[in-house]
This record gives structure tokens, sequence and C-alpha cells, in this order.
């Protein structure tokens, strides 16, 4: 544990305190669970989020914490309270009709009927109840602690004026601090279980006793021990689970030697609660769930303390402050921390790393294996580590690869097996022994990427020059000369008949009694890199990673099915495929980990089923890095404690798959936070009435989780409107169009993925209000005025029927003669209107879509693209998508005129254009900006994976082609590339494309910049 000393606090007019005591949740306590042994003991096994101006925050110093009963978490600064979701902050100024003298908010805390108590600058004191805001009666000065005591009084503590009561009746009693000045601060407040009141004060700690405020001397106030009696500060006060009081402060941290509400006035008594505490300014005290106490200090961050364990926490491990101002704990088991840098969520989360920070060589990890004795091996591009019990550990046996990249590891009978990047394979036996295997032995490259023990003891040697049988009595190499589709072999697999399976970057071979063959893949278009072979459940067949989705062979009749983006999958390049003991297929990529059904997996593969549901886990779900790295074995692999681990760009990630379920249990809580009609925002407070004639009625909901709060899921039903649950997964809106007059009620719920749906619903309940014409009275009214009106005509047509029958009787064929020739002529002039108007409606056609195309290349022009732009530009911004477009330029295209001719030019371009289409998505679009210059709009796509996109089509240009139209000739592109977060409109964000292409061009084009 690292210590430093911390000064006392230098002022005592200008200290500031964060909030008082807050009203504490632990319904799930994860915090304070244990962790897997992987995690390590120490803070930085949690999972840290950080919140600052950037994303959100009104201001970076937080001073107060809390959560109201709906499961939102309250936020206060220097520039008011701010509500958060786990999706968006609100903020609440004093120029938000919350009733507050000043913007800046120092205490929080929730009452026992659920009220917000806010309190700030100026003396504000106000409370929010069911989203109304009230003003409360004002304190003389800057509010740094409030509580609400079991009585119904209201305790405030002020900073300079002392402590005030306010009783339910409005009736205000003033306490002073400092009885000499009338004054004093208060920092902080506590109620024992006997309903007395503690205070942290400016002169240490007091005791409220008949109606007087007395001094409770701490250790080293009475001038024991050589200590000079000085009063000093309290900031912080607690109960431990033994009913001990914690005093934080100036003195560091004491407790009382008994439990509190034991002793009387006179007969307290403290002592330092840990000796490496003692120097330590102390701001903030929590007791978290599982006995866990944690505690804020001024320049020294957090600490833990647990038992007589003491950890830290501080900038140097990610705080983005160490001066802690606010602790809370959400009913999540999330620790919240509030700094002068900004607010932090120290919690858990699906997977943990461990990274050179835990003692790995590198974070840069190449492969992972699991032992017989149940330790780990990780190799990385600076050795190999060995994990015993969640610890790197050195072994003498792993020097010989210390400093060497380790490509590949592997099992033998008698210890394990290395590849490495340059030096051949290393041999590790049980007694300590140490082999080498290298060019000078007999291999072809002593670049391994892959290795394998067979059951008659020889080893298997993948290199990047052949594959390699390495026997007692000699060696047989392996290459295309031999059968295998490439010398460069990446993967190995020996299934349950003895067949050994060759993944290579060409292509996938096996070998069988000494023969090998190329198996043919051109059923799955495009597939060149096999990176990960392993069997599916029961022997069926194999699953296969590779670059373009997961295969899968079917042992019976050699069928093979891919599993890729027409799946719905959001990636397609896996680096291995690998089965736990639930039944649960994990793939790893550039992208992240996913986890599928295996069986559901299969059914894709064989044609049987569509669609395939996914779980996406990224740096999000708690990965430092979700860049997962491949092209070497095992890149992941399943431990016999069910775990499941892969190598990444950053260190080792690992997850638990029995532990996903703990963060599914509990549905969170869901609320309405908008409705509009027609794009009018509307009160949710009921009753809510909507305008007759409405056509477009939005609301916004949210599931209040602060754990993985981007993968919630949710459905909503309309009950008058909608038969059954409507099912809209991460989207947090619903949308309809054209409601019927009436009454109607929406109910939505939330769920976690895998989780129940949330018991405690949202519900928003409204009417429309109808028109004139759509009121029942009027309906029956119309209705008798139409019936009377038909009866009385068909009565009038009777009797002229009757008057007139004879009469038509006997000009009926003269009138018929007369209408079959007018027929004729209606019909011909008919035929002949209807061609004119196909006509001109093909005419209307072929002009707006020349006006809208480019006709050289056949894509959309700058007109359509700009058009086209500014709608999704304003759907990203209500929706809160994702939204990026790249400028791209050919390069030298000049040349391409100037030395051939401009007919080349044009066969360039539309060959290009052809290119282009073909790189992109389908939900992308490519257009024609002007010359040699394209337009790509990439909706609902972060900036990260809109790199992606733009770098494939960069490459895919610059292999593209072109002796058709004249041989040699190849052609390169720039692209600049924007995303729309941070813009006010689609020019600007144009104009950083267009900036980022100049750059592009400027360092030397062929690249992607933004």
């Amino acid at each position: 544990m690292r210590r430093r000393q911390q000064p006392f606090w230098a002022s005592l007019r200008h200290a500031r305190f964060g909030a008082g005591v807050c009203l504490l949740f632990s319904l799930l306590a994860v915090l304070a669970a244990p962790r897997s042994e992987a995690a390590g003991g120490g803070l930085d096994g949690y999972y840290r989020e950080t919140w600052t101006t950037r994303e959100g925050l009104p201001h970076n110093t937080v001073d107060a914490i809390a959560q109201t009963p709906d499961g939102y978490l309250w936020v206060g600064s220097w520039e008011g309270v701010t509500r958060y979701s786990g999706h968006s902050f609100r903020n609440f100024d004093r120029n938000s009709g919350t009733h507050m003298p000043d913007s800046g908010v120092r205490s929080l805390a929730v009452d026992a009927d659920g009220a917000l108590l806010v309190g700030g600058g100026r003396g504000g004191l106000v409370s929010l109840r069911e989203g109304e805001w009230s003003p409360l009666p004002s304190a003389p000065a800057l509010v740094t602690s409030v509580l609400r005591d079991r009585g119904g009084a209201l305790w405030v503590g002020t900073d300079g004026a002392g402590l005030m009561r306010i009783d339910s009746d409005g009736r205000r009693q003033h306490f002073a601090v400092q009885i000499e000045t009338g004054g004093g601060s208060v920092y902080a407040l506590l109620q024992d279980s006997r309903g007395r009141l503690w205070v942290g004060t400016s002169r240490g700690l007091m005791l409220l006793h008949q109606e007087q405020l007395r001094t409770v001397a701490l250790s080293g106030e009475n001038g024991e021990n050589g200590e000079s009696g000085e009063r000093r500060r309290v900031g912080a006060l607690a109960l431990d689970p033994g009913g001990r009081l914690l005093v934080g402060g100036d003195h560091g941290l004491q407790v009382s030697t008994a439990a509190i509400d034991s002793l009387e006035l006179d007969t307290f008594e403290f002592r330092s609660r840990h000796p490496q505490l003692q120097d330590i300014a102390v701001s903030r005290l929590l007791v978290g769930g599982g006995g866990s106490l944690w505690i804020g200090s001024f320049g020294s961050g957090l600490f833990r303390l647990q038992g007589e364990q003491l950890d830290q926490l501080d900038s140097r491990d990610g705080l983005p402050n160490n001066r802690i101002l606010a602790l809370f704990e959400d009913r999540e088991g999330s620790l919240w921390i509030g700094t002068n840098g900004g607010l932090v969520r120290l919690g858990d989360a699906p997977f943990s790393s461990l990274t050179r920070r835990q003692g790995l060589a590198d974070d840069f990890v190449r492969s992972v294996l699991e032992l017989d004795d149940g330790s780990l091996l990780v190799g990385s591009s600076e050795g190999l580590d060995r994990i015993v019990a969640g610890e790197v550990q050195p072994s003498p046996n792993l020097a010989e690869l210390r400093g060497r990249p380790v490509l590949s590891l592997a099992r033998s009978s008698d210890g394990f097996v290395a590849g490495t990047y340059t030096d051949g394979v290393v041999r590790v036996r049980g007694d300590g022994r140490v082999e080498r295997i290298d060019q000078q032995s007999g291999l072809p490259s002593n670049e391994v990427r892959s290795l394998l023990e067979a059951p008659d003891g020889s080893l298997w040697i993948g290199t990047t020059e052949g594959l390699v049988h390495w026997r007692a009595d000699g060696f047989s190499l392996f290459r295309t000369a031999q059968g295998l589709p490439s010398n460069y072999v990446i993967s190995l697999h020996l299934d349950a008949v003895g067949m050994l399976w060759v993944g290579t970057k060409d292509g996938l071979g096996r070998l069988h009694e000494g023969q090998a063959e190329t198996i043919d893949l051109q059923a799955v278009e495009g597939v060149e890199s096999i990176f990960g072979i392993s069997a599916a459940a029961r022997g069926q067949g194999l699953w296969l990673a590779t670059d373009r989705g997961l295969l899968y062979l079917q042992r019976s009749d050699g069928r093979i099915g891919a599993v890729g983006f027409d799946a719905g999958l959001p990636f397609e390049k896996f680096f291995q495929a690998l089965i736990d003991g639930r039944g649960n297929l994990w793939l790893s990529g550039n992208r992240g980990v996913l986890r599928l059904d295996a069986e559901q997996a299969r059914g894709v593969a064989l044609g049987q089923e569509e669609r395939l549901p996914f779980e996406h886990f990224t740096e999000f779900d708690g990965m430092a890095s979700a860049q997962c790295n491949g092209g070497s074995e095992p890149a992941a692999s399943v431990r016999r404690d069910g775990s499941v681990w892969f190598a990444t760009a950053k260190g080792l990630a690992w997850i638990d798959p029995g532990r996903l379920a703990n963060f599914s249990q509990q549905a969170p809580p869901v609320v309405i936070e908008a409705v509009r009609a027609d794009n009018a925002e509307l009160s949710i407070r009921p009753p809510l009435e909507i305008a007759a004639g409405t056509s477009r009625i939005e609301v916004d909901f949210a599931g209040l989780a602060f754990v993985m709060p981007q993968r919630v899921r949710y459905r909503y039903r309309l009950e008058g409107f909608d038969s059954d649950w409507v099912e809209r997964g991460a989207l947090r809106s619903a949308v309809f169009t054209n409601l019927f007059p009436g009454d109607y009620s929406l109910r939505v719920q939330a769920a976690h993925p895998n989780g129940p749906w949330s018991e405690r619903e949202a519900r928003l309940d409204f009417s429309i209000a109808a028109l004139w014409w759509q009121r029942p009275l009027t309906w029956l009214l119309a209705l008798a005025l139409l019936g009377l009106a038909a009866w009385r005509a068909l009565r009038r047509h009777l009797r002229r029927d009757q008057q007139t029958a004879e009469r038509l009787r006997a000009l009926v064929e003269q009138r018929t003669a007369a209408l079959q020739s007018q027929t004729e002529r209606l019909l011909q002039a008919d035929a002949d209107q209807s061609d004119l108007l196909r006509q001109l409606q093909q005419q209307s056609e072929d002009f707006e879509r020349q006006a809208r195309e480019d006709s050289l290349t056949g894509l959309g022009n700058r007109r359509a693209f700009d058009e086209l732009m500014a709608q999704e530009f304003a759907l990203a911004g209500r929706s809160e998508q994702p939204l990026c477009m790249a400028l791209i330029d050919l390069d030298h295209f000049k040349r391409v005129n100037d030395q051939y001719s401009h007919a080349t030019g044009d066969a360039v371009l539309r060959a290009i254009a052809q290119q282009m289409r073909s790189l992109c998505r389908e939900i992308d679009t490519v257009s024609r900006w002007g010359g040699e210059e394209f337009a790509l709009l990439l909706p609902n796509t972060p900036l990260s994976d809109a790199l992606l996109v733009c770098e494939r089509v960069r490459s895919g240009i610059e292999r593209t082609a072109l002796d058709a139209i004249r041989p040699g000739l190849k052609i390169t592109v720039s692209i600049g590339l924007a995303s729309h977060e941070g813009h006010s409109d689609h020019d600007r964000m144009l104009a950083q494309a267009d900036a980022a292409l100049y750059a592009a061009k400027s360092a030397g084009r062929n690249r992607v910049a933004c």
C-alpha cells in the first residue's frame, strides 16, 4: 500500500467539504463481494469509469452524490444539481425552475419519504418530490450538509453560520459552533440509534445535548501524550457495523472504543483506527456493502479498509484527482466518487483484465494456455509469464523465454512447449530441462505460430514456411508441394479420429496417415485465413474462426456454412472460437468478444435459421482493450473452472460465464423521461392531455442501470392500441402516429441481457382530445341525417322510376345504341389519356433521377448526398446514434487524364465507383462529390468502426487491378473522416472531413485521416 504525508488543511475559512451523510443502498453489494482470484485483492481490480465536462457534467468538482427511489443518480456541483440516468446528464440550476438562489450545490440527501434535499450557495435549500421543486426555509450561509431526522426535523449545517434546525411547522432554531462568535462551520451530520445528533465541525466533534452543542474530545485533544490539545476540524462521520463511531478529519481516522449507543456523555473514548491514516486529512467516510470502509482524503486519493488491510487508489491508478469530496454506494453496489476532477464509478463488470500493472511482462498478449496443474501460461511480446492463484509469479523455467516474443503455446506430456517469433520452439520439461528446436535443428522458419503434441509424443510445429512433424527419430516437412493450401500455418487441431486439421493464411488443409490435402472452401466467398479450429459439441463437426466469419464444417456430409454479417453479427473477422461448459460459443476479434448459443449458430450455418442473437463485449464491459489478438494460438482458452480467457492488445481479458447471471438477475428500474407531441415537449405530470389533431407522439424512456447501461433492452405496450408487447432492443423511445382520440396507457419495461423484465414498470397515462367531427355525438347525428336523406332519396327515385318506366322502355334501344357508341369513344379517350399520363410520369422520374444521379458512375450526385447527409445528421442528433462521413480523393488522378486520355479517366472513375460500392456496407452511401472526389456517409457508426470501413475502402482500392483499362494502372485514394459529435450542423462535419482529407494528402496520400 502506498502512503504519502498529507499536511493539515491549510485554511479555516477557505477549506471546503462535500456532502455529509448520504442515504446508502446495498441491495446487490457487488463491490464488497469476493472477486475471482485472477482479479487480485487491490483496488485496481475494480472497473473504473470517469465522467467530466467532456461527457456532460456541468462542472468537474463533484461535492455531493445521492440516489432517489426512482433510481436516478444526482450529482451536486458548483453549476447545479445534475440528474444521471446511466445514458445522459440533465442539469438543474437556478434558471431551471428549482427555486435555488444560487447554482452552487454542496449537499444532497434523500429523506425517508423519498424527497431529494438540495443545499447550496447563498443558503439555498430546496426539495424535489415526484418531479416538483419546492423551496425550503433558507439558511444564513452556504449549506454544507443536510439531514432529516426521525422526528421530521431538518438539520442544516452551514459554512460559517453554525447549525440550524427547521421543524416540521417551519420554526427555526440556531446552534452556534463557536459560542464567542455565534458561528462556526458544520461539515457532517449523523443521527445514532438513540436519536442523538453528532456534528462534525470546524472545532472538532460535537454532540447535541439538551439543546446545546457539546464538544466531544478525540484522541490527542486533551493534551495527552504530548499533544497540544488543539481542536481539529471533523469533516466526516459514519457508524461501523459494530455501532462504533468513525470520525474523519485533520486528525486522520479515529473510532470510538465502544458502540456509541451504549455510552453516555463524557464517557466517550476514541483511538486511531489505523496507524497509516494518522497523517491523512480525511474528507469522506462510507461504510459499504459487506462492511468495507471507504475513506476519501484531501490530496491522497481513496482508501479502502477491510479489517486491518488498507488499500489505496489515487491519480496514479486512474483517479482524475486526489481530492475526494463525495462518496456514495448505489443500489447496484457501485461506489461513486466525487473529486475535483470529475465523477468516478468504481464497480464490477463482466470482464476483468490482467496487464503489466499486475506483473505481466508486456500488455501485448499473443497466447494463453492452462496447464494441468491449473496454472496459466501467458505468451506476449516480452516473453512468457506464469499465473498461479491469480498472481504473476517468476519461474526459473521461464527465464529462457524472458524478453523473447512468444507466439504460441501447447501442453506436452511432461511440461509445455512455446513457439517464438524469432527463436523457434522452446520445450520446457517437467524436470526443468529446456530444449530448443530452431532452423539450425531443421525448422524451415523460426517463426512458430501453432504447436500441438500428438498422442505418441511427437510434435506438430506450424511455421510461416511450412508444417513440421518433429519426432525423436527425425522430422517431416509438409508444404504446398505436399498438398497444403499455404506454407504459412496459423492453427492446428487434432480431432477424435486422429485427423490433423491445418489452418493457413490461404485456406484449410488436413493430414491423414501422412497424406495432406486442401479442403475446398469456395462455398464461402472470400475466405482466406483460418485463425482457429475447434471441435463442435458431440463431435458433429468443426468450428473455423476465419477472416470471413465463423465457418461450420459438418463431418457427416462435409457441408460448410458461414455465420457472419448476414446473421446480424457486428463483425466477422474472428481469431478464436471456443465452447464453454454451458453451450456458449465465444468468438474473439479486433472489435471485442461475442457470445452466441452454439446450437443456434450451427442452425444458421446450415441454413436452418436466419438471425442469431448475440452478446457483444467491449471496453464498456470491463475489457482493458477490445482488440483481441490472433494469428497464433491459442489466442483464447477455457479453463477448468469455466472462465474464458482472451489475449488482447492490452493484457489478458477474462470472464466467468457463471457470473454473467449476477448482472442480469435484477431488472433495472425504468422511467419515462420525456413526451413530445408534434415535436413540442409536454410535461409528464398527470393528467396528461394531448391536443386534438396531434399526428405524432414520441415518448423517451430509460432503464436506470449504471453497470452496462448500454446493454439494457426495452419493450413497451400501449394499452388501447397494441395487442402485445413491442420489443425495442436497446432503443429508448417509442413513436406513435395518428392515434385515434381516446384514453391510453403506455407501459414500459426494461431488462438486462438474459434477465427478467422489470416488475416495476414505467406507466404513462394520457388522453387525446377529439376534434368536433371525431366526437361520438357528431357521428350519431351525421349517421341519422345520412339515413333520413337516403330514405327520402330512395322514395323519390322509386316514384320517378314508376312515372318514367314506359317512356324509358320505348327509348331503350335508341339510347342503348347511342350509349354504346359514346362508351367506345370514351374508352378510347381514356386509353389515350392513360398513355399520356404514363409518358409524363416516366419523363418526370427520368428527370428526377438525372437531377440526383451522376451520369458517369451511376452513383448519387452531390445534391443527393447533401440531402441524405442533412437527414442523417438530424436523425443522429435526435436518436443519439453515431454518424460519420468521409471525403475520398483519387490520388494524382490528373496524371491519368494527362498521360492517357479523358476517356481512360472516365473508365477509371466508373471502376473505382463500382469498387467502393462493393467495399462498403449496405447501410453506407457512396456518392460522387465532383471530379475525382467521392463522398461516403456511414450512419449509426462510431468513429472507431468508421475508421475500419475507410481503411477497408482504401486498401481495397489500392489492390484493385485496372489492367482491363490500362495495363499496370493502379490508383490509390486519400480519405478524410469526420464524426458528427461536437458539431451543430452537418456543414461543420463536412468542413472537418475536408480538413482531414487535406491532412491525409499533405501526409503523403494513400491514407485515412480524421
